[in-house]
């Protein structure tokens, strides 16, 4: 896979408002990430398991597939066992690998989890950098730090070259999204709860004024979506 460089983007502001802190790895000047991350938190599966990708033309491929939470991308092997990223993303309508279905949500793949009525509830792993601290005289880290939710797109696991004299820490991170009957997934928070019910907005205020809804827990939304649906 021809990835090889560390390459920092910020994540939108709605991605740091609307997620979960999972487990933090922090990683010394020439170390490798992926020798700090379990396999089963870079990767969906233990191993690349047999997808199929549905096209919105109807169109269907077979491959065997993998969801790297790195990349945050599909991975499939080719014909000639070579692992590729999935392209043309907004040609894709759904993917499915190992009786779980993945839908494309902007810039990530969601995980289908459960849908009450018209209303889908998915998920969304991904990695995120939390903070960076320079490396000072004798190699302390000095108290000068960078604090903010960034994502990454990392290189084929073999060499990581960090940012010469930084520590930096990562974090796994974990999402809600919803999605209306058209696909359209977007986080889960607030404003987006309300937009998806325009004609019940009055129905949704008393739910929220009488009950303590954590945007980040899943019963706690499908108990509100369960709500919306009578």
């Amino acid at each position: 896979m021809s990835k090889f460089f560390l390459t920092a983007i910020l994540i939108t502001a709605f991605v740091t408002s609307n997620a979960q802190e999972i487990k933090y790895y922090t990683v010394r000047p020439g170390e490798n990430i992926f020798d700090k991350v379990p396999a089963e938190e870079i990767y969906a599966y233990d191993q690349f398991e047999q997808g199929i990708v549905v096209f919105k033309s109807g169109e269907k491929s077979a491959a065997m597939m993998n969801y790297h939470f790195f990349y945050e991308e599909m991975l499939f092997i080719n014909g000639s066992k070579d692992t590729l990223a999935l392209l043309n993303l907004g040609e894709v309508d759904c993917i499915y690998i190992k009786g779980d279905q993945y839908f494309y949500a902007k810039d990530r793949f969601v995980k289908m989890d459960t849908t009450v009525n018209d209303i889908k509830l998915a998920n969304a792993g991904f990695f995120t950098t939390v903070a960076m601290k320079k490396l000072g005289a004798y190699g302390t880290a000095t108290d000068g730090s960078m604090n903010q939710y960034v994502g990454f797109t990392a290189p084929n696991g073999r060499k990581v070259d960090l940012t010469p004299n930084t520590v930096t820490t990562y974090s796994f991170r974990k999402t809600l999204f919803i999605a209306d009957k058209f696909n359209r997934f977007v986080p889960v928070n607030k404003k987006n709860i309300y937009n998806l019910y325009p004609e019940k907005q009055a129905q949704l205020k008393t739910y929220l004024q009488n009950n303590e809804v954590d945007f980040f827990s899943r019963k706690d939304i499908v108990a509100l979506l369960v709500y919306m649906s009578k």
